[in-house]
């Protein structure tokens, strides 16, 4: 998989614009299926606007956090949260934090 912006989980979770991760055309179509069919099965799977509402609240924390720092935080239009523009991140660049 690719990554072009800063919300890669979110957006995989939600949709993403085509291009945006290298995925078959039919995978979110069947992960949201079988989401629903675990959500119905009573596994305890957020809606997606619970899940939305999460990723809202987190992302508002850590902005909070990495701005004290000096750290401009990315925008995320999927979640209404203002921010630096990304445009392309080389992968090279991006630490992965495990």
């Amino acid at each position: 998989m690719r990554r072009t912006d800063a919300a890669g989980p979110l957006l995989k979770a939600f949709g993403a614009p085509g291009g945006f991760w290298e995925l078959p055309p039919y995978f979110l179509p069947n992960h949201r299926v079988l989401m629903d069919h675990a959500r119905d099965a009573g596994l305890g799977v957020l809606s997606y606007e619970e899940q939305a509402d999460n990723w809202r609240v987190a992302m508002a924390r850590i902005r909070a956090i990495v701005e004290r720092w000096g750290i401009e935080f990315p925008a995320i239009p999927e979640l209404d949260i203002d921010g630096v523009q990304v445009d392309v991140i080389d992968p090279e660049e991006i630490i992965p934090v495990f």
